[in-house]
């Protein structure tokens, strides 16, 4: 038997996700964004509570809810900053 190759094409699709693919809530959206803007730390966008909490727009209370919503869904991890304060980064 002679030799048999055989050719698999591949299609790779890349999608943009945006903030609205996410669905979102307002609060969340924000959180998100504050985050994003935050430090470089660990290689990703990162944020401690006392500075999310200065820009934040809701309380200390919808804060906390906000930051357990977004871990449910996975888009946001907690690390440690070397100082020992709790670091929010987005889950890239």
């Amino acid at each position: 038997m002679g030799n048999v190759k055989a050719m698999y094409v591949c299609t790779i699709i890349i999608k943009t996700i945006t903030m609205q693919d996410l669905n979102l809530t307002e609060l969340e959206r924000e959180v998100v964004n504050i985050i994003s803007e935050g430090h470089e730390f660990e290689n990703m966008p990162t944020q401690c509570f006392l500075d999310i909490i200065d820009d934040f727009s809701g309380t200390k209370s919808q804060l906390k809810g906000v930051l357990s919503s977004l871990f449910k869904k996975d888009l946001i991890i907690e690390g440690e900053y070397p100082n020992g304060m709790t670091a929010y980064h987005l889950n890239k």
